[in-house]
């Protein structure tokens, strides 16, 4: 199991402390750039009425120029507090005042103690219940008698010091006064003394925290119309970027639609190649199966021996079948089988006497490699270079022997002193009287 060492403990501590320091200095920063009123939370002293209670008088204050004026007094004799109420009223009606006007209580300087004290800048965060706790050192007097307040005057972080202004009152001051303007109909917001009052300093305020007022939020309506012309402007904000990719893509309908048409058209045409192309390769995969007669015929001319006659040639797809006269027959299936074109010879008829003298006759058949029938590039480029150029006839050719005369006068190798072969290229697939002469 893992353990924590305490030094990663401290360190920890350490700055969880400053970052707490860094973000209350940060935080009371900005709240100097606020008025005062914002500051505290309670109205502007300044903008508000000070009414006391100090020895049976009441009176009233109004800041004006520069400094506090006492616009009515008037002294409270002793009585029920419906007769109370009708004399601070007086002191109202005449000082032009309303009871729902603003007002702070303003104690008796004497009546209130100050003092500076250091704490340990760990005590930052919970000021006031240390003070709760430590005031019957700094004052003669305990939590529960007075009324505590205090104001941040300065913080060492070096020093690890912070120095605060308290202040205490005690609470029979503060809670006689509140009680008699409760019953004239004023509702005090803050309890401060006059010679505390600055700007942009918030005043100690003894009123404790259940005779507060709660502020309520209530917005003008020249606040609720800034509210809605900020709550437009927002929305205004969020649609006119989509308003204008709206207008943008409109615009780039007819765009879409003429690159859309050419793309049919390109489509369009790519088919129709491919389709030629797919009929031209259909022709030429025909053409490249298909063995080739000239090499069948050449290959046959090299392969049969000298006594051997072709009377009949028949090609079928990949079935060759030959039909001739031999000298022997019983070689022909073996020199074919040493073929590099033909394989698989069969007889397909039995041996026969053949015309010729000590021939037979026979039937065979056997199986064309097509791929071995293919010319190379190479192979053409030389039967293109070793063919003799092609003299110019002076006399008109010969007729042709009828392929039956052919037939039927075969010419034995072995009489034959100048033996005429016949050309390969004349032969079809399906040639009568084809003689292999010697």
């Amino acid at each position: 199991m893992a353990t924590t060492s305490p030094r990663s403990v401290d360190i920890r501590q350490t700055l969880s402390v400053q970052w707490r320091v860094f973000l209350n200095w940060w935080g009371a920063e900005l709240a100097a750039l606020l008025p005062t009123s914002w500051r505290s939370g309670e109205i502007d002293p300044f903008e508000a009425c000070l009414s006391s209670v100090d020895e049976g008088v009441f009176s009233v204050r109004r800041h004006q120029g520069g400094r506090w004026v006492e616009v009515a007094r008037k002294s409270l004799e002793a009585g029920d507090s419906r007769t109370q109420q009708q004399a601070i009223h007086a002191v109202l009606k005449a000082a032009h005042l309303r009871p729902d006007q603003p007002y702070l209580l303003a104690l008796p300087p004497r009546q209130v103690l100050r003092k500076e004290i250091a704490l340990p800048l760990a005590a930052e965060e919970n000021l006031r219940a240390v003070l709760q706790y430590e005031i019957d050192r700094y004052t003669p007097f305990r939590a529960d008698q007075v009324y505590v307040d205090y104001r941040v005057l300065h913080k060492d972080a070096a020093l690890g010091k912070i120095t605060l202004l308290v202040g205490v009152v005690p609470r029979g001051v503060v809670d006689q006064a509140v009680q008699t303007l409760r019953q004239g109909g004023l509702k005090p917001a803050a309890a401060v003394t006059l010679d505390d009052l600055s700007p942009n300093v918030a005043p100690l305020n003894f009123l404790p925290d259940a005779a507060r007022p709660k502020r309520s939020l209530r917005l003008s309506k020249a606040n609720m119309a800034l509210l809605a012309l900020v709550a437009v402007l927002g929305v205004a904000a969020i649609l006119f970027p989509i308003w204008i990719k709206r207008e943008a893509s409109i615009q780039l309908i007819p765009v879409v639609e003429q690159a859309d048409r050419a793309t049919q058209k390109v489509e369009q045409l790519r088919d129709r190649v491919q389709a030629v192309q797919q009929t031209y390769n259909l022709l030429s995969e025909k053409k490249r199966i298909q063995p080739s007669a000239i090499l069948l015929l050449d290959e046959l001319t090299h392969l049969l021996p000298k006594d051997t006659w072709v009377q009949q040639l028949n090609l079928n797809g990949n079935t060759l079948q030959i039909q001739g006269d031999t000298g022997s027959a019983s070689k022909l299936i073996g020199l074919i089988e040493n073929s590099r074109v033909l394989s698989g010879a069969s007889f397909t008829a039995p041996l026969t006497k053949g015309a010729g003298e000590n021939t037979e006759h026979f039937q065979l058949s056997a199986q064309v490699d097509t791929a071995s029938l293919v010319p190379t590039q190479a192979q053409v480029l030389a039967a293109v270079k070793a063919a003799p150029p092609q003299p110019v006839a002076s006399q008109p050719a010969k007729p042709a022997v009828p392929a039956s005369a052919a037939a039927s006068a075969p010419v034995s190798a072995a009489s034959a002193a100048n033996p005429a072969k016949v050309p390969a290229a004349s032969a079809p697939k399906s040639a009568s009287s084809a003689p292999k002469t010697p």
